[in-house]
């Protein structure tokens, strides 16, 4: 599993969590290199506090995850459902973070 944190990657800044460090949210990449492109036109991450926000949020399906849960969300949700209803939060979350910062200069 990757470290969280910053690294270098071709002309973007991209963050690596656990949580993206494997996973591809198909369709996603364009939209997540669009806002970091436009972040890093306009002022870069610390001039684009809101923008960076938008960009390290989760969707916001709140579900308390241990080792029993696991099981129990794995049976109530469809997998397919589940990760469209996520990949479709990040690509909010993207648009919105690049209008964000294309509105903030």
């Amino acid at each position: 599993m990757a470290e969280s944190g910053w690294r270098r990657g071709g002309p973007e800044l991209v963050i690596v969590t656990p949580m993206n460090a494997d996973l591809s949210f198909g369709g996603g990449e364009f939209e997540q290199s669009a806002a970091w492109r436009t972040i890093l036109e306009h002022g870069g991450p610390a001039a684009q506090p809101e923008a960076m926000r938008l960009l390290a949020q989760l969707p916001d399906q709140p579900e308390p995850l241990t080792w029993s849960s696991v099981q129990d969300i794995a049976r109530r949700y469809d997998s397919l459902d589940y990760t469209r209803q996520w990949t479709d939060g990040f690509r909010r979350n993207y648009h919105t973070a690049e209008k964000l910062a294309l509105k903030k200069r």
